[in-house]
C-alpha cells in the first residue's frame, strides 16, 4: 500500500513484481513467453548474493529452453564475498548450483588487484581461519595467486590493528585512531630514509 501510495518501490519489491509478472513455470504470462522469445544470454554477476526468489525469477525465465540450442546463462559469484543476508541473499543457492554444474564452472584464481606479499599474507591467515569446513552455510577459503608483483624496493608486509579505547566518544575515537596512524606513517618515512644521504 506503501508502495502504490508512494509510486514508489525498494529492491524486493521490484524482485517480486518481476517474478509474479512471469506467472508460474506451468502457467507462463503472455511476458513470459515473450521473454522467452527474446532472450539468447543471461549473465548474473555477484551470484553470491541472489536470494531464493530470484533464484526462482532466474528459473522462469530459463524454463523454456532447450539444452543445445545455443542458449547461455553465465553465473559469476565468490562465496566469499556473501554479505548480504539482510536482503536474503542464500549462499546455499550458489553451493547447490555448483554442485549441479560441476563440468561447467571455472574457478577464478589469480588476483590482479595486489600485490604478492599481501596476497600471501591473505592465503597465510584466512587459510587457517576458514579451513575447509564443508558444511553447506560455511565457505572454505580458496587461495589466490598474485598475477601483480611488486617492485624490488617495496617494504616487507606490515598490518596494524587498531580498536580504539573503550569508554571513548567517537570524536575521541578517531582523533585516537589519526594519531596512530601518524604515528605508524612517521615511523615508515623514517626508515625509508634511514640511511641515505639528505
Amino acid at each position: 500500500v506503501v508502495f502504490r501510495d508512494s509510486s514508489k518501490a525498494d529492491f524486493v519489491e521490484v524482485s517480486h513484481r518481476a517474478d509474479r509478472a512471469l506467472g508460474t513455470e506451468d502457467d507462463p504470462t503472455d511476458l513470459a513467453m515473450a521473454m522467452d522469445a527474446k532472450l539468447q544470454h543471461l549473465l548474473v554477476d555477484e551470484f553470491q548474493d541472489t536470494s531464493m526468489s530470484q533464484i526462482q525469477l532466474l528459473r522462469k525465465l530459463t524454463a523454456e529452453w532447450i539444452p543445445g540450442e545455443g542458449r547461455t546463462l553465465f553465473l559469476v559469484g565468490d562465496p566469499m564475498q556473501s554479505i548480504y543476508r539482510f536482503r536474503r541473499a542464500d549462499i546455499t543457492a550458489l553451493n547447490k548450483i555448483h554442485s549441479l554444474l560441476k563440468g561447467a564452472t571455472v574457478p577464478l584464481e589469480q588476483n590482479f588487484r595486489c600485490q604478492e606479499p599481501i596476497i600471501s599474507w591473505v592465503n597465510e591467515i584466512f587459510g587457517q581461519w576458514m579451513n575447509g569446513d564443508q558444511d553447506v552455510t560455511q565457505i572454505p577459503y580458496a587461495a589466490l595467486t598474485a598475477r601483480w608483483s611488486p617492485p624490488e624496493a617495496t617494504p616487507p608486509l606490515g598490518v596494524h590493528w587498531f580498536g580504539g579505547q573503550r569508554n571513548t566518544s567517537s570524536g575521541d575515537i578517531r582523533q585516537e585512531e589519526s594519531a596512530s596512524i601518524a604515528t605508524i606513517l612517521r615511523h615508515i618515512k623514517a626508515s625509508e630514509w634511514q640511511g641515505r644521504e639528505t
